[in-house]
């Protein structure tokens, strides 16, 4: 399971840290993303926010597709990954 810690700068929150188990390491390199990364933004929507965090979270489930900007090494980067058929 990858577990996402918040990330704070300056005392506001700005994302969410990447902590894969060291079985999800691979699949997240797969996707393109690291251990560490920091997702900021998914389908366009600011992660600066728990509540925020959770609801896109929850329309996920129906995605077809995620965009998710992230933090790597100081540089904000992107990428686009396709999910499985929604509702199976």
């Amino acid at each position: 399971m990858v577990r996402f810690q918040p990330h704070l700068e300056n005392g506001a929150l700005v994302g969410y840290k990447i902590q894969p188990r060291q079985a999800d390491a691979e699949l997240l390199g797969e996707l393109g993303l690291r251990p560490s990364d920091i997702v900021t933004r998914v389908n366009g929507r600011s992660l600066d926010d728990p509540r925020e965090a959770n609801k896109v979270l929850q329309d996920l489930r129906d995605a077809r597709r995620i965009e998710i900007s992230f933090i790597r090494e100081g540089q904000q980067r992107s990428l686009s990954v396709p999910l499985g058929q929604a509702g199976g």
